[in-house]
């Protein structure tokens, strides 16, 4: 993910933010490559896998699996601080996806929870009819698209509630969808 501060005078640097499997979270320089920072817990408790990352303007939020903590923490990224965990998940948070003022975060749980990006709560729980721990998650308008375990993805209309949702779309794999992504269709308007 790409965060660009304003430097001095004016001057933006562009930075390259990763996760790993060994739970470190870094900072590159994307013009040079070269590395910038580290993000460490308080106390340098073991933040656990990075799975997921999702910068919105100097905010940072981490989804991963911290047996020890929060599976989704919140950073600023201009002071390299942890700001805190964000509590509602009982596992592992695999995606994150914004949504302007709030993002989505799909977890091993079997549920997606929306939040507030400025004030950190979480504003509601997706959780009926999730057949399978969400891995991926694509937001499109209204709606969110979503994988797991299962064979078909599924898709919750953010906009509506009630007992329909969500819906799967028929797929005859029976292996898990491991990746996830929306288009407008081919130019021209073919089909």
């Amino acid at each position: 993910f790409f965060w660009m501060p304003e430097g001095g005078g004016g001057v933006r640097m562009q930075f390259l933010v990763s996760g790993s499997r060994d739970g470190s979270i870094r900072l590159w320089d994307a013009a040079t490559s070269e590395w910038r920072g580290t993000l460490e817990l308080p106390g340098h408790t073991a933040l656990g896998s990075v799975y997921s990352l999702l910068v919105v303007g100097d905010k940072l939020f981490s989804g991963g699996q911290n047996k020890s903590g929060s599976p989704l923490n919140a950073w600023c990224l201009a002071t390299q601080c942890h700001e805190g965990g964000l509590i509602g998940h009982a596992d592992a948070v695999m995606s994150l996806q914004g949504r302007g003022e709030t993002f989505l975060s799909g977890s091993w749980d079997r549920s997606i929870r929306e939040w507030s990006v400025t004030g950190r709560e979480c504003l509601r729980v997706l959780s009926e009819g999730i057949a399978s721990p969400v891995i991926n998650m694509m937001v499109c308008g209204t709606s969110v698209l979503f994988s797991g375990t299962t064979g078909s993805p599924q898709v919750w209309n953010l906009a509506v509630s009630g007992a329909e949702q969500p819906r799967f779309l028929m797929d005859a794999s029976v292996s898990p969808v491991l990746s996830i992504t929306v288009c407008s269709g081919p130019a021209g308007g073919g089909g």
